[in-house]
């Protein structure tokens, strides 16, 4: 069972319902799952009458507005759900992978973009709205900012297995090609913030 001691009822429901989605892959599957199962975990989750139900908490301006809002809502031995909250004024994320894992994005409000690499290139650039959902496999790298014109926007991540560990990249324009920056952040460095904004030009 899920601790909710200190959460309002409707959002300790949320945490115990998304657990149980989670645990009940993890009965089938050991280690991570494969995309097929990684998309059905997160159509489930986008389906759950609580997340929607708790949104609105999450569209209001933010109490720091100079950091960006993340949160995990549960943490299984095959994935995490993660919840992050994207605003027009704050820069996109840096290059990113998922340390291995494969990730699952839901857009529950507004709308984000993301840069998505292959091979050291950039690859694609991709507009999600609200409802939109896609998976990628553990050696996906990109990069994500709120759409503009969306307002404040709300999505969900899931990563199989759980999200440890991000390299970090940048883009030489000059070469076209990724370099690494050196930075890592690890579960491990709790200090460290998740998924950093981006310096200009990252």
């Amino acid at each position: 069972m899920i601790s909710c001691q200190f959460e309002h009822p409707e959002r300790c429901d949320l945490r115990q319902s998304l657990a149980d989605k989670v645990r009940a892959f993890a009965a089938l599957k050991d280690g991570s799952l494969p995309p097929d199962q990684l998309r059905l975990l997160l159509e489930s989750i986008a389906q759950n009458d609580h997340l929607h139900l708790d949104l609105e908490s999450h569209l209001a301006p933010p109490e720091s507005p100079s950091e960006r809002f993340t949160e995990v809502l549960c943490e299984d031995v095959i994935a995490s759900v993660y919840l992050l909250c994207w605003d027009e004024d704050l820069p996109g994320t840096l290059i990113h992978d998922h340390g291995g894992s494969s990730v699952g994005i839901y857009v529950l409000a507004g709308g984000v973009e993301e840069l998505v690499y292959r091979d050291g290139h950039y690859s694609e650039w991709n507009h999600l709205q609200a409802g939109d959902l896609f998976c990628s496999q553990g050696d996906y790298i990109h990069r994500v900012y709120d759409r503009p014109g969306t307002g404040r926007s709300v999505s969900i991540h899931v990563y199989s297995p759980p999200l440890t560990s991000m390299k970090f990249y940048t883009f030489n324009a000059a070469e076209q090609r990724l370099r690494p920056t050196g930075q890592e952040w690890s579960k491990q460095s709790p200090h460290e913030s998740m998924i950093a904004s981006a310096s200009s030009g990252a």
